[in-house]
């Protein structure tokens, strides 16, 4: 070997490293300093709180109260409490070694979300690679997802950011229709039975895709037809807690999603331009556009990822057509209805679903894998070299990343009300005042849930997708008419054992009444908080 020479074996070994580093290192890029300080920041004051709630009550039950999984502490006196919201089980697994070794419930959010950016750029660029066979242009693809305004507008839900899961489902589908193998077909399955404890819309994104790549492989549908109802046994076995827990909720509430709410939550065309704009994305895509060829039209890949693209663009617009929050009208009267209403009906579980837009994500996919396969095509080395370098600008220049961020105290700088209620034999509290969703002080009802995390007992308190309408009504009553002694029985009715005061969120006439009321009954104080025995 001469001297300076990089040895073949060497070359080969960083070329096939360097995009994966690329891709991390962007991954930490897109997501500082929101994670510099993993411990104690988020990102929205909202979703992500009830996320990182949930996780860590998920890691608590891991492995030794697992038959409790569904069971939270919120909302008491009700059970099964953590179905009002997604499941997280995945990424609870993801999290746990970070989380039990620093002792902090919000790394349990930051550490998916960086694992989730890393995965998610990871999955898509090797499934690029596979199909483009040009590592340039496949993390060209992947990063321009990954930055892209559509994915961050769901830092805060990380139901919507870990997309990991479906995607390597989806993958695994692609690879069983090109090669014909079995393997695949099972690998896909356990990813989707992943996706189904994660998160259930995206299964939906997996059956889409399923839908567009396999209704032209019907020979080999029916070759492995016996397989392939096996699998659908074993996955009705294995996600059988979950749909059951699902349809008892939504049977003890009378849950029905209409199609207005469907359309409330539908993206609008204007959301294109409005908060779903990526800039880098948009114009990658614009820049491939003009390389767009009848010769690409025979490639298969370029076929079903174009018509992928479409289809969910429309499945996102919902039941109607909208723009700027307005239906779409023609002629002033008539309402240009859409493929989701039929869906709606159609579909086992549809009609449970409430937010259409979310399906853009799967039309960001399609357009990141439409830049990778044009220009993949263009044949001239120094030209396609400029315009592929003159895209990663286009995507750094327009890229999205974590913004403002918001500090949440770390368990040892919890209220001291918490630490002492730790060690107290009773199990059920109540904190007042008491918020429902919505209220401007409702973010206050998710900081009681993280606290809860430390001192372990029941709470009423609580906030997720779904309230109990009796819970709403109560929240009423404390709001209106606290303190008072009818109310006062009521909780005890129901089991509640110990009564919390925030004091600062009362006005002095009120704590003064409080006192007055209480008197006999308070077994502790500090600056802060008062606690009542019922």
């Amino acid at each position: 070997m001469r001297f300076g020479r990089i040895p073949v074996s060497s070359y080969k070994l960083a070329t096939f490293f360097a995009p994966i580093v690329i891709i991390f290192i962007v991954s930490i890029y897109s997501l500082w300093p929101l994670i510099s300080h993993p411990g104690t920041r988020l990102p929205n004051n909202g979703d992500d709180l009830l996320i990182t709630w949930i996780i860590n009550d998920n890691i608590h039950k891991i492995p030794h109260d697992l038959g409790n999984i569904f069971n939270g502490n919120i909302y008491f006196p009700y059970k099964n409490t953590k179905v009002y919201s997604e499941l997280f089980l995945p990424s609870a697994l993801l999290a746990y070694v970070p989380v039990k070794l620093s002792g902090l419930p919000v790394l349990a959010y930051n550490s998916n979300l960086l694992m989730g950016q890393f995965l998610t750029m990871l999955v898509v660029f090797l499934w690029l690679l596979e199909m483009s066979k040009d590592k340039t242009t496949s993390l060209l693809g992947a990063v321009a997802l990954g930055l892209s305004e559509i994915r961050f507008h769901y830092i805060a839900q990380l139901q919507m950011w870990q997309m990991q899961w479906w995607l390597m489902a989806a993958w695994m589908i692609w690879k069983y229709a090109t090669y014909r193998k079995r393997k695949y077909l099972i690998v896909a399955f356990l990813f989707t039975l992943i996706q189904f404890w994660e998160s259930l819309l995206p299964v939906y994104f997996i059956l889409l895709i399923a839908i567009v790549l396999l209704i032209p492989k019907a020979t080999l549908l029916k070759r492995d037809s016996k397989i392939i109802i096996s699998l659908g046994l074993i996955f009705f076995i294995v996600s059988g807690p979950v749909t059951f827990s699902y349809i008892n909720f939504w049977k003890e509430f009378h849950i029905q999603r209409t199609l207005r709410d469907a359309a409330r939550f539908s993206l609008g065309i204007d959301d294109l331009w409005g908060k779903f704009l990526s800039p880098g994305l948009y114009s990658g895509f614009i820049v491939v556009a003009l390389f767009l060829r009848k010769k690409f039209i025979k490639y298969p890949d370029f076929k079903w990822v174009t018509l992928l693209l479409f289809t969910s663009l429309i499945i996102s617009f919902g039941p109607v057509l909208k723009i700027f929050g307005q239906t779409v009208k023609l002629f002033d009267n008539i309402f240009v209805p859409l493929p989701y209403g039929i869906l709606y009906y159609v579909v086992p579980g549809f009609g449970a679903l409430r937010t259409p837009s979310r399906w853009i994500w799967v039309t960001a996919f399609a357009a990141s894998a439409i830049i990778a396969l044009i220009l993949t095509k263009i044949e001239k080395k120094k030209y396609k070299l400029k315009i592929v370098t003159f895209c990663f600008l286009l995507v750094f220049i327009g890229s999205s990343r974590a913004g403002d961020y918001y500090t949440v105290p770390k368990p040892g700088d919890y209220p001291e009300v918490y630490q002492w209620l730790k060690n107290r034999p009773e199990n059920s509290v109540i904190e007042l005042p008491i918020y429902s969703w919505g209220n401007e002080n409702s973010y206050k009802e998710l900081l009681k849930m993280l606290y809860s995390l430390e001192h372990r007992k029941s709470i009423v308190n609580g906030a997720s997708g779904f309230s109990p309408p009796e819970w709403e009504k109560l929240v009423g009553e404390l709001t209106n008419k606290f303190p008072d002694n009818e109310l006062t029985d009521k909780l005890k009715s129901m089991g509640v054992e110990l009564v919390i005061i925030h004091k600062k969120d009362y006005d002095n006439n009120k704590l003064k009444l409080i006192h007055e009321r209480g008197k006999g009954d308070q077994i502790w104080e500090d600056e802060e908080n008062l606690v009542y025995k019922l």
